[in-house]
């Protein structure tokens, strides 16, 4: 009768954590063991029903325990972890054990994990200060065991039913979690992606600076002439084959897993706000010309971020520490590519969980903290605006610029480039690249003397520079300054050889007479 007692005591115990502020982790096939996890706090309690005959077996079993433990506490993602072993048992073991619970085990780096082990036998006495101790650790009431021997054997199995029951509603609950809607709409936003692609190289090629911005790629000197829109489509643009790749694959895995969660409307909400922050983020400290998804991406990281901060111990147990590693990853490839726009992407994950926090998650209780997270996207948005206005000394402001005045003039753009080339200078652009496009710009307008200056500008900041040498020596032929101009070209073939150099310098020999 013993046994049965026993085995009645190990579900009573079961049920009345559970009752308590306890959750399942694992019921093992033979209902013989159980691990149990607190809802409030990093404390896990392993409740196994077993005859222990010798101390050795005991000794065993909680050797492998403690490696087991290790796994869970890294699984779970907690930094610490109290957990209490406790074996029921119908008697003690025949040999010395004594030693084996006299004080807690402590594991892990720093000694993360602390493991109490308990025996609950026969002695009614002992019993009753093991599970007064038990208690206190884990912060629950004592139980009332005179009500407890009262109960027959006969609720064992309505007892363990009813922690069967409790454990699948459970493992159904956190389902739902992760099924809320089918996603539907990002397939159709990685179709829009997709075809936008192809209607950008179809006119001109995606990675093409001018057809960007013609197409609505983010260009702050477009957004602030009152193009806002930008905004918004650069995020359906992507700049090569890679970038358009590399981008479907996170929407697809990031952008199916949050829309399963939150559904398709706070999905769609969530991705377009992310974007809109990520790319306003990127106006605001870049002035390099940008395009793609990113931001709505990262958006989509910040939206599972949220959803940690709601279900902490589901998220760690789940996905927590992958999505960790992969963000920790992206973020540190960002500050190490300049190419990589990290404004956009730290702006789409701060847009992303603020604008999740607005939203909530489904089934859940509306609170007085959407409206602060409200807030937060406004300032977000508004904040990074008006920064970005003041913001004189953007990353990448020349370099942008002076690659777009550059495909103007190959286009034959001339108007276009001239003004863009000639209000960068007026800035106090001093780049010899900036006065040389100047220059090419002005000579095809056939404003020789500005064109003049504006290639001695640029010699006289890169001296090396055999280009503008060769282009101010054309200059000079077209103003019959033909002395200067072989000068000039002289210089430029002195700094690099090259036909075409040579070509007028001979030419210009013959005009002045030194052949």
């Amino acid at each position: 009768m013993d046994v049965y007692r026993h085995d009645l005591l190990y579900w009573q115990l079961i049920q009345y954590f559970i009752f308590n502020g306890m959750k399942v982790l694992d019921i093992h096939s033979n209902h013989r063991e159980v691990w149990l996890e607190h809802e409030n706090d990093n404390t896990v309690v392993r409740l196994i029903r077993t005859e222990l005959d010798w101390g050795n077996a005991l000794k065993k079993d909680i050797d492998n325990t403690l490696t087991t433990i290790e796994r869970v506490r890294k699984k779970l993602g907690y930094r610490t972890l109290t957990v209490e072993n406790v074996y029921v048992s119908t008697f003690p073991p025949v040999d010395s054990y004594e030693h084996l619970l006299d004080e807690p085990t402590q594991l892990g780096r720093n000694y993360a994990t602390t493991v109490y082990t308990s025996l609950l036998e026969a002695d009614e006495q002992k019993k009753e200060v093991i599970l007064r101790k038990l208690c206190q650790r884990v912060h629950i009431p004592f139980p009332p065991l005179e009500e407890w021997d009262m109960q027959s054997y006969e609720n064992i199995p309505l007892i363990r039913h009813e922690v069967m029951m409790i454990h699948e509603q459970r493992i159904q609950q956190e389902k739902a979690l992760f099924q809320f809607a089918k996603p539907r709409l990002t397939y159709v936003l990685l179709f829009l992606i997709g075809v936008m692609f192809g209607i950008v190289e179809y006119n001109g090629g995606s990675q093409n600076i001018s057809v960007l911005i013609e197409f609505g790629a983010k260009y702050n000197p477009a957004i602030e002439a009152g193009e806002w829109w930008r905004f918004f489509t650069a995020m359906f643009l992507h700049i090569g084959l890679l970038h358009l790749i590399m981008n479907s694959l996170a929407l697809y895995y990031l952008g199916t897993a949050v829309e399963r969660i939150y559904g398709r409307f706070r999905f769609l909400f969530i991705y377009v706000i992310a974007g809109l922050i990520g790319s306003v983020a990127s106006y605001a400290f870049s002035e390099q010309i940008s395009a793609g998804a990113s931001g709505a991406i990262f958006g989509c990281f910040g939206a599972l971020l949220y959803f940690g901060l709601i279900h902490k111990k589901i998220f760690l147990r789940t996905m927590g520490t992958s999505l960790f590693v992969i963000l920790a990853i992206n973020l540190a490839l960002g500050f190490a590519l300049p190419v990589i726009d990290n404004a956009a992407h730290i702006g789409g994950l701060v847009g992303g969980f603020f604008a999740s926090g607005l939203m909530h998650l489904p089934k859940h209780k509306k609170s007085g903290k959407q409206f602060i997270y409200l807030l937060f996207v406004c300032i977000a948005f508004v904040g990074l605006f008006f920064y970005g206005m003041q913001n004189d000394s953007k990353t990448g402001a020349d370099l942008a610029h002076l690659q777009y005045i550059q495909e103007l003039l190959v286009e034959e753009e001339i108007e276009e480039a001239y003004q863009l080339a000639r209000e960068i200078v007026d800035e106090g652009n001093e780049r010899p690249e900036a006065f040389f496009l100047l220059g090419v710009a002005e000579a095809k307008l056939g404003m020789y003397e500005e064109g003049k200056v504006s290639f001695q500008q640029t010699v006289r900041l890169n001296p090396q520079f055999h280009e503008a040498h060769y282009n101010l020596a054309l200059i000079y032929m077209e103003l019959e300054q033909y002395d200067d101009a072989l000068q000039s070209v002289e210089k430029a073939i002195e700094i690099e050889k090259d036909e075409q150099y040579e070509q007028i310098r001979d030419t210009l020999l013959i005009d002045t007479g030194r052949e």
